[in-house]
């Protein structure tokens, strides 16, 4: 999945920390090599401040960004590199969004970068009954939960499902 764009690239059991040695005597080295760091090169522009007070933070094992990055981009899985931001049939199409508090129960939600726009992993009531949606083309809006779950419920290709390679999107 994805965790090039946040930063150094882990596996499912060596996702960076920026908590730990030897992110934490300079965190910033568990971002830097991230292909959005050349951008952002902050590590607050990676963590919303709701998401660093969550009672679960701590537990997870992705703690490098707030931000989960819609699968569709690797093809759920399928294919093992990346697809090209121009391979997306809109730049509407939803490319990060902040999940909600998955709850000490699921913190699989957070083994990586990147989720499906379901129930489980999709965006999250972090600032009330909406969250933080990323498009491809770059606009961010805020959206209700329930209007995302509604989108996702959907079939064929759509707004949360794009992947490239598929005809209806999953």
């Amino acid at each position: 999945m994805p965790d090039w764009l946040f930063g150094a690239v882990g596996s499912q059991n060596n996702i960076p920390d920026p908590t730990k040695a030897p992110y934490d005597a300079n965190p910033t080295t568990a971002y830097t090599n991230g292909l959005w760091w050349a951008y952002l090169k902050s590590m607050n522009s990676y963590i919303c401040p709701a998401d660093r007070r969550n009672a679960n933070f701590s537990l997870r094992k992705n703690k490098l960004s707030s931000y989960k990055t819609d699968a569709a981009v690797c093809s759920y899985q399928r294919v093992k590199q990346g697809m090209k931001v121009s391979a997306a049939w809109s730049p509407l199409c939803y490319l990060l969004w902040e999940p909600g508090d998955p709850g000490a129960a699921n913190m699989m939600v957070w083994w990586d970068a990147s989720s499906y726009p379901n129930v489980g992993e999709g965006l999250g009531g972090v600032h009330g009954p909406g969250g933080i949606i990323s498009a491809v083309g770059g606009n961010v809006l805020y959206m209700k939960t329930n209007d995302f779950q509604r989108v996702s419920n959907e079939t064929g290709k759509n707004l949360v499902w794009w992947a490239p390679d598929s005809a209806n999107g999953r």
